[in-house]
């Protein structure tokens, strides 16, 4: 029976809320990929877990209405697969941090305006109150994100602990240090390490390599076309000879970009994967402080040398 204009309204929604859960399930687990941190690594993966789950839960509902599972977006590919080359090309592990949690909050904040966006729309109440909770969600993942990056004048640091002797010595040294004992939080987190445990990595070799080549494609033809109307300029070049540098400037600029797409993408699966697999073997206690951005170094300085220390000790 066909669905009224209502349901189809309804239908539509939920078919764009899906698409985006979707890519933030994968989109989570892209900048997973991109931290060394495991603490935070867990973390955003949790984060991804959840919204696989907001994305079964709204395909539910789409099946219900009559709809299909509608098709993932090559744009969402190419964003991942630029997020994923822009992360490796960032020096330093907290300038690293800082970028792959800029992308997720970006990503929450589109996610949030959607769902307001639906929620102001007649639907039928379960599912209203379905979109309430996620949407509730969503906003409380976003707080801790912005916490986690040091927005304004609080920032979360995070650690996941080798054994609970790293956990005692962790929390003395912060505290001999002068951070409160009250901004420090330690929790048993083992239980969430196999969230993912073999699921295929969400950045695929294929997607950073059309996200090279398509950027190689944009950098290689707006450099040789700018060179080309400066040598207009200066020596009045032959129109044929400027199509010519073009052309090799976009012919390059493709072939740069597959090359680094290729090798930034077989570099982060590998990566990602054995970090991945020490935190399942030995991961044990997440600890988060809350401090300012200002000490927020120096306690992940600490809590990465006592951890380091420890488990260099028991190899």
């Amino acid at each position: 029976m066909p669905a009224n204009n209502s349901s189809q309204s309804t239908l539509r929604h939920l078919t764009r809320l899906y698409r985006l859960m979707t890519a933030g399930e994968k989109g989570f687990r892209t900048v997973a990929e991109g931290v060394r941190n495991r603490g935070l690594k867990v973390l955003l993966k949790n984060y991804a877990h959840k919204r696989k789950q907001f994305a079964q839960a709204l395909l539910a509902q789409i099946k219900e209405l009559g709809g299909n599972k509608p098709r993932e977006s090559i744009i969402g590919m190419i964003h991942r697969g630029r997020i994923a080359i822009k992360t490796a090309l960032v020096v330093g592990p907290q300038s690293r941090e800082k970028t792959v949690l800029g992308e997720a909050l970006f990503g929450e904040k589109i996610a949030l305006r959607a769902y307001k966006y639906s929620l102001n729309q007649d639907m039928p109440a379960p599912i209203t109150h379905l979109l309430e909770e996620q949407y509730d969600h969503i906003q409380a993942t976003r707080q801790n994100l912005a916490r986690l990056y040091g927005k304004g004048d609080k920032q979360t640091v995070v650690r996941l602990l080798d054994t609970p002797a790293n956990e005692v010595a962790i929390v003395d040294a912060l505290e001999a240090e002068g951070f409160s004992p009250n901004k420090i939080e330690t929790e048993d987190f083992s239980h969430a390490l196999n969230l993912y445990q073999g699921a295929a990595p969400a950045t695929t070799i294929k997607e950073t390599v059309l996200a090279g080549v398509i950027g190689g494609l944009i950098f290689g033809s707006a450099t040789a076309t700018l060179a080309g109307v400066a040598l207009t300029l200066l020596i009045n070049i032959a129109t044929t000879t400027i199509a010519a540098l073009i052309l090799a400037g976009t012919t390059l600029g493709l072939i740069l970009g597959l090359i680094l797409g290729f090798f930034i993408g077989l570099g982060i699966s590998e990566e990602d994967e054995y970090l991945s697999d020490d935190s399942r073997q030995h991961g044990h206690t997440l600890i988060r402080l809350h401090t300012t951005p200002q000490r927020a170094s120096q306690a992940a300085k600490t809590m990465y040398e006592i951890n380091a220390m420890a488990k260099a000790q028991t190899q």
